[in-house]
């Protein structure tokens, strides 16, 4: 068996969490506690067919490894997730920190080794689609990048634009549920 483990932090939105999705400008910030996720190749446990976000990431990996010309993720598949503390109804982007993750640990259990705007680019068509086609990328950019995270163009199909910027480093954040 061999197990792969990743962690990706949580985001919040700061400013245009739904206009983003009209085409104004947006702001993400990666934010603790990470998930953290472990992924086995050789696991008894079935993979979840009721998870739709773990079902996207397979299948835009299987397409990733069609196109790529290498193999697929093993049938027997096995994950678990945790945080330091539970978040739970937070609001700080659960799904998005677990779709980064997933698609993370799979491309290294299919052995690729891909940079983090590869996988961005995957986790991203992997969240929009367990979304039917909805999402801005923003909160895929905060988890996968980490920092403070700009979006443009975030309102249609293509990639959004981008940016790394900046967190001053005197304003600290703090979470409270």
């Amino acid at each position: 068996m061999t197990r792969y483990s990743v962690s990706a932090p949580h985001k919040l939105l700061l400013s245009g969490a739904y206009t983003v999705l009209d085409g104004h400008p947006a702001l993400g910030l990666a934010v603790e506690p990470r998930m953290h996720l472990a992924l086995d190749t050789a696991s008894n446990e079935p993979w979840p067919r009721d998870n739709p976000f773990a079902e996207a990431v397979r299948s835009v990996m299987r397409e990733e490894a069609h196109r790529l010309g290498v193999l697929e993720l093993p049938h027997s598949l096995g994950f678990s997730t945790h945080t330091e503390m539970p978040v739970h109804g937070w609001g700080v982007g659960s799904s998005a920190a677990f779709v980064t993750c997933l698609t993370h640990a799979c491309s290294l259990a299919m052995g690729l080794s891909l940079d983090p705007t590869a996988i961005f680019a995957l986790a991203r068509r992997a969240h929009r689609l367990a979304q039917q086609e909805q999402g801005s990328g923003l909160d895929i950019a905060a988890c996968t990048f980490g920092g403070l995270i700009g979006a443009n163009n975030a309102h249609t199909a293509s990639t959004p634009h981008i940016h790394l910027l900046e967190w001053p480093e005197e304003i600290g954040v703090l979470l409270i549920r």
